[in-house]
């Protein structure tokens, strides 16, 4: 988005900082919907290991892969809504690691793993690239005309 894109009725500029739009989808994604994802991801690993005994090893190492970073979005979910900077962070951690297993997994199986580690690069492009993100959870000083050159 450039500065001639941010202009409203009138020539002025529109608000963009605040947990709005894709922001607070963000939001609602890392604090409900994956938390969601899994806890069914967990039951789907149970009843396999229910049906085939010989899975708990590989049960044990999704769930010790899964829980952590579930709680690393989770947190990162709530700073982000209350506009705390260091969620920013936390998010990008979450997604690089979740980018990264996603990675790993399309070794193994490549639709998977894509589906896996496609919403992840989403989410970090938007991270590193929204105005909004940049807004809101920027403690810098106004920039200055050079910066705003460069922008």
């Amino acid at each position: 988005m450039t500065l001639g894109d941010a202009l409203g009725p009138g020539g002025k500029q529109t608000d963009l900082t605040g947990v709005r739009g894709w922001l607070l989808f963000l939001c609602i994604t890392l604090m409900v919907l994956d938390p969601i994802g899994a806890a069914l991801l967990s039951w789907s690993l149970w009843l396999a290991v229910q049906q085939r005994p010989n899975l708990v090893v590989g049960a044990i190492v999704a769930a010790v892969a899964i829980i952590p970073w579930n709680c690393l979005g989770l947190i990162a979910g709530v700073f982000l809504y209350r506009e705390r900077p260091a969620g920013v962070r936390l998010a990008k951690i979450c997604f690089g690691g979740r980018l990264l297993l996603g990675l790993l997994i399309a070794l193994v199986s490549p639709l998977t793993g894509l589906a896996f580690a496609g919403p992840s690069f989403a989410w970090l492009v938007y991270l590193y690239r929204s105005e909004r993100v940049r807004a809101t959870y920027s403690r810098a000083p106004a920039r200055s005309k050079v910066a705003e050159v460069f922008r």
